[in-house]
């Protein structure tokens, strides 16, 4: 009898008894399987985002300066901030920052809580982070910011005083922009650290139509020589050290083109020791002319754009010692979710990408590949004798 029954049935139905028979056993190979999968995930996970290393000290080291491109802190950056903290950011790349005596960057979204302002209807993207990004900036020893570029503008004059506003209140000097020219003319930056005076100014090269600052209009400084030598000039007799923020060349173009090795080279004949470039959003050489450094783009450092060149970044420095040698250094940088960090020391194919993007044509720099990254030495002891 159980015989032929077992002869009716059909195949589905054998195939049911099959599953209920070994469902108990398969539940566990499903859940060893999951769990190991889970294990891998996470440990590629933490591959892809090396956590933050210890920076290298030198002896006799009496300033370190950071330098970096554009932060944007709005649109998608800000929805990642709201998910894990404005902190989460910086903090693969915290001991660089707290190392530093001196930071400045490109500032490409004003910080102003109230998106209703009037926006500048000349341009089609606009940005905007609250006053936790300042606060973070200021946690993270930001020094001096950029505004002359493309974003200041976004919301207007109100939107610019209310970034100057947050960042005063957080001790940022900001450059590059003012209520009407004289205000942006006399925003030069000038800070003490060990007894060195640093200047910071800023201009841009490409700006929205209307947005330039005149007479009595508020606005970003343009990139003219007749406003960028004075001012320069001017720098250079009250500090030693003066850096330049140059917002200029074209989006996505890691060529340096004509217009930027000419107003390089006026700025440096006016005074300039460090040029930092930045607008393409990708990384471009960087060249040395009369003993100053041109960063002709460090590329992105914080933003969400999401193309793999945008994501490859540098944060450089010049760490000077008390025999005035100045080391400058690249580190390598990757943008995920908006957050730089360290390029994983595997990746040996974008390391090699980037550096030679870097390096271009510079063959009068003695480039040295260490720490991750590259590096090159001047003699800047004349600049320490100033008086």
């Amino acid at each position: 009898m159980s015989q032929s029954s077992e002869k009716k049935l059909t195949f589905q139905e054998k195939l049911l008894r099959f599953v209920k028979k070994d469902k108990k056993r398969t539940s566990k190979y499903s859940l060893i399987g999951l769990f190991i999968s889970l294990i891998v995930m996470y440990g590629f996970s933490l591959a892809e985002r090396p956590q933050a290393k210890a920076v290298t000290q030198y002896k006799d080291e009496v300033f370190t300066a950071s330098f970096m491109g554009d932060i944007m802190m709005g649109r998608d950056v800000k929805k990642v901030t709201d998910r894990k903290g404005v902190d989460y950011l910086f903090q693969h790349v915290k001991p660089y920052l707290q190392n530093s005596d001196y930071i400045t960057a490109n500032l490409a979204s004003p910080i102003t809580s109230n998106e209703n302002y009037p926006k500048n209807e000349s341009k089609r993207l606009h940005f905007q982070a609250n006053e936790e990004a300042a606060a973070a900036l200021k946690d993270m020893n930001f020094t001096a910011v950029n505004l002359a570029n493309t974003h200041a503008m976004d919301y207007g004059v109100q939107g610019l005083n209310d970034t100057f506003t947050n960042m005063q209140e957080q001790g940022i000097d900001v450059v590059g922009a003012g209520n009407y020219f004289d205000d942006a003319k006399q925003r030069i930056s000038y800070q003490n650290f060990n007894g060195i005076t640093v200047a910071t100014l800023g201009f841009t090269d490409v700006y929205p139509e209307g947005s330039n600052v005149t007479k009595y209009k508020a606005g970003v400084l343009p990139m003219h020589p007749k406003y960028f030598i004075p001012m320069i000039n001017e720098a250079k007799d009250k500090a030693d050290f003066v850096f330049v923020n140059a917002h200029w060349g074209q989006e996505y173009d890691a060529e340096v083109h004509p217009r930027q090795e000419e107003f390089a080279k006026s700025m440096v004949d006016a005074g300039a020791d460090v040029i930092i470039g930045h607008h393409p959003h990708v990384l471009a050489p960087v060249e040395v002319y009369k003993d100053s450094v041109i960063f002709f783009s460090l590329g992105n450092f914080v933003h969400d754009q999401g193309w793999s060149r945008t994501r490859e970044s540098a944060l450089a420095q010049m760490r000077l010692l008390k025999d005035g040698t100045a080391r400058f250094e690249m580190n390598l940088i990757d943008i995920r979710e908006g957050q730089p960090s360290p390029v994983r020391e595997i990746n040996n194919l974008k390391k090699k990408k980037m550096i030679n993007q870097l390096t271009g044509d510079s063959s009068n720099l003695d480039w040295k590949e260490e720490n991750g990254g590259i590096s090159f030495e001047l003699d800047y002891s004349d600049k320490l004798k100033k008086e």
